[in-house]
């Protein structure tokens, strides 16, 4: 959705819990997503909303999107879409990440192998890991190789 008028917008972010598969014969399409929403000056909460979306910009859980949010009203979501890397550049930051980890590097731009953050960040590390390997993109030894180091064991 996309809304001109809103009262009071602050810029934040939705986290994907759950979205709709996308139908691979679209190029675009309304996405049912589950979510939660933290920005300035709001508590986070969670919702669910409809949201056309491109099918290059779909999101996946765990994925975080940019948004602008209604502070007057919470139910006034827009993702900014300009603002989200499209699948391929995803995959080829995610391909850099885990060739980093498999030579025992530092993930790039961060200083260990462990995502900074804490422990929230190591889930979602952890959550996309593992969709990589539900996918395919991963083996499962190439999964357990790179959470083995990311849990210090």
């Amino acid at each position: 959705m996309h809304f001109k008028h809103m009262k009071d917008p602050v810029q934040g972010s939705m986290h994907v819990v759950g979205c709709t598969q996308l139908d691979p014969r679209e190029l675009r399409a309304p996405c049912h997503i589950t979510y939660v929403v933290q920005a300035e000056g709001v508590e986070a909460f969670s919702g669910d909303q409809v949201f056309e979306l491109w099918s290059r910009q779909w999101p996946n859980p765990g994925d975080d999107l940019p948004i602008r949010v209604d502070r007057s009203d919470l139910s006034r979501i827009e993702i900014l879409t300009d603002q989200i890397p499209t699948h391929a550049d995803s995959a080829r930051r995610d391909a850099d990440a885990l060739a980093a980890q498999l030579r025992g590097g530092p993930l790039p731009g961060a200083g260990s192998a462990q995502p900074p953050g804490g422990s929230g960040a190591v889930v979602s590390e952890l959550e996309r890991l593992a969709h990589l390997r539900d996918t395919g993109a991963l083996t499962p030894e190439e999964y357990e190789q790179v959470k083995t180091k990311l849990l210090g064991e």
